[in-house]
């Protein structure tokens, strides 16, 4: 009985930490695009507006 306890328990905080690491990803990966897309928009305007960076 302990050590089936002990398997399920090991299997739910694997299944955590595989969703957390999921979830990590993305959120890493937002954070990736949001500040590739400010470095963009400041390009764009900054040609727009006639300024070199």
């Amino acid at each position: 009985m302990l050590d089936s306890a002990k398997q399920e328990s090991l299997e739910w905080r694997r299944k955590y930490e595989e969703t957390w690491n999921k979830k990590k990803a993305v959120k890493d990966q937002v954070e990736v695009e949001t500040v590739t897309g400010a470095h963009e928009e400041e390009a764009r305007l900054a040609g727009a507006h006639g300024q070199a960076q």
